[in-house]
């Protein structure tokens, strides 16, 4: 239980001066990904239990739990852009690849509003390919889950679990 509080609340990034402006960013990146997985079950229990197709009506909770979940993403991967551009006084250092994940992720949440805001619109003939794009986004975040930034919420979980078991601190 403690290492799901800890994961909950991000208390470590409190402890590490260098990565403390990063809290808010990650915060609203890790509660959207889980609202939009939540909003993922909830769609497909729709789908297969009482037969509800789309479109949802804006009016569902499912919808308000989707939407929330999709600006929270973008504005957390915003928070994180801003953080990692801006100069911290010493020399950082990002891969491609980081960057490439976290512009992949902007570009998800991005065609996932697009494609909602569209088929609102009534405009199916770019509803159809833009979800299609947003389905590829998707594809690659699930494939390269275990590759990418997103992979250390295993990791992680299992260091904060270690420590607490052994009783060894780790601070970051």
């Amino acid at each position: 239980m403690e290492t799901v509080v800890e994961i909950f609340t991000h208390k470590r990034f409190e402890k590490c001066e260098v990565n403390a402006d990063r809290k808010n960013g990650h915060m609203l990146v890790f509660y959207a990904f889980l609202g939009l997985l939540i909003t993922t079950i909830w769609i497909t229990y729709y789908y297969y239990v009482p037969k509800i197709h789309s479109p949802i009506p804006l009016t569902d909770p499912m919808k308000w739990l989707a939407n929330l979940s999709a600006l929270a993403l973008i504005g957390g991967i915003l928070i994180l852009i801003f953080n990692r551009t801006k100069d911290k006084g010493f020399d950082t250092r990002s891969s491609s690849f980081d960057w490439t994940f976290v512009v992949m992720i902007l570009l998800l949440a991005i065609t996932g509003i697009l494609t909602e805001l569209i088929r609102l619109a009534g405009i199916a003939s770019l509803a159809y390919p833009m979800y299609f794009i947003h389905l590829l986004f998707v594809f690659y975040t699930i494939v390269y889950f275990p590759y990418s930034k997103l992979a250390h919420m295993g990791y992680r979980t299992l260091a904060i679990t270690y420590s607490k078991m052994t009783g060894r601190d780790i601070t970051l």
